[in-house]
Formats: C-alpha cells, structure tokens, sequence
C-alpha cells in the first residue's frame, strides 16, 4: 500500500508479479475512487470503475482498455506530488516551460501518477525523489502495457526490479520519446533535461523544429560533443 504525505484519501492498493526483473503484471486499486488498474503482459493495460461491484468471471469484459497516445502540440501536462517536489523537479518543469508554450501541472499523489500518464491524463512524470519497488512495481506494469516508458535516469532503460537494494533509482514516466526526445542527466549535482522536439508529419516523416536545435545547442554548451 502506498499513500502520499497527509492525502491519506489518495492511497492505493499495489500488487505486482516481477518476471526476469521486469514487470509481468500489475494491480493499482485506489479505494476512494473504487478504480482499479491492471496491466498484464500480452494482454495490455485496463482500467475499471466501480470496481468492487464488478470482480466477477466477467471482469475483463467490463474494463476499458488503456492504450496511451497523446497529443502533444504545445501543451505539456506534468503529474506531481502533492506533499514532495524536490529542486531537480522544479528544474526539470522549468526546462520543459523552457520549451513547450504551455505547461500545466497536475497534482496527484501515490501511484497514482504512474497511472495518469498510462490513461492519458497526463504527459509525463518526472521523479527525482526516492521510491521502493514496491511502491512503482504494479504500477509500471500499467504504464508497460498502455505503451508509456518508466525510464531510470542514471541508465536510461527501463527501471529494474529484484535488485539487492530495492530502493529505486530516480525516474521519468512518459509517452513523449514517440513525440520527443526526452534525456535526462546528472551534471554537476543537477538533473538537467533535454527537450528536442521532433514531430511526426501527417506523411509519416519527421520534423525537428527550432527546439530541437536549442536542445542540441544546450548540450555542445555543456561539453557532450
């Protein structure tokens, strides 16, 4: 069970099944709501309402497949927590202001912010606190299956599990790698982000525009060419 800060109303219920240090399965239930979201592998990612009135043989038929793909234009939504925003997080919101015309922030807290960004609810999660396994595990197997990277950023791959130490790395949940480039970093005891966006044309082709360019600039700047 993972809660955030004083918004006890806002916990959830996590169950996980981890294969070969990769999620395999994933159950997210957050009792206020009665909503439950599961991601299973083969199967994709599901979201259930009214969820303590409906487990029965027939679950499956009543859930609403979860497949994320937004659209990113000009707009950005970035879920954070509620009780804890770190100063690598205000810098890595700055920097997507720096790029996108809007930003928006959406409060939520637990793991439930994983789940927003599978549903579509929000862009991106960016988190660069500390977590465990078992406060992402069930979670990221949502967000796996619904298409949607949970990305460690000292490796830049996808988060592991199982490990001896089960105190995660920081992190970055999104689907923008489809629309952008998102690479995180640590210099000089900051995190910094680069945003190069590159758009996909109506005829299947890709566009880098002038952030894309700025991006790039950025890090000749800071000697990564």
């Amino acid at each position: 069970m993972t809660k955030n800060g004083n918004h006890i109303t806002e916990f959830t219920v996590n169950i996980a099944l981890i294969e070969n240090r990769e999620p395999y399965a994933g159950f997210v239930y957050v009792p206020v709501k009665d909503v439950l979201y599961f991601g299973v592998k083969d199967y994709g990612s599901f979201k259930l309402s009214n969820a303590s009135m409906q487990c029965d043989s027939q679950l499956l038929g009543k859930t609403v497949k979860i497949v994320s793909s937004p659209a990113v234009q000009d707009e950005i939504k970035v879920v954070a927590s509620r009780s804890l925003m770190s100063l690598e997080t205000e810098k890595f919101i700055q920097e997507l202001k720096n790029r996108f015309e809007k930003v928006t922030i959406v409060s939520s807290g637990s793991s439930i912010k994983l789940c927003m960004v599978a549903d579509g609810s929000a862009h991106v999660y960016p988190r660069f606190a500390p977590t465990m396994e078992w406060d992402t595990a069930a979670a990221h197997a949502v967000c796996k299956y619904a298409g949607v990277e949970v990305m460690d950023y000292k490796t830049n791959k996808e988060l592991k599990y199982n490990k001896e130490n089960l105190l995660n790395n920081w992190f970055l949940v999104s689907d923008l790698y489809r629309c952008c480039r998102i690479s995180c970093w640590k210099y000089r005891g900051y995190i910094i982000a680069e945003i190069a966006s590159t758009r996909t044309t109506e005829r299947g082709g890709r566009a880098d525009d002038k952030r894309s360019e700025a991006a790039m600039e950025d890090r000749k700047k800071l000697g990564y060419f």
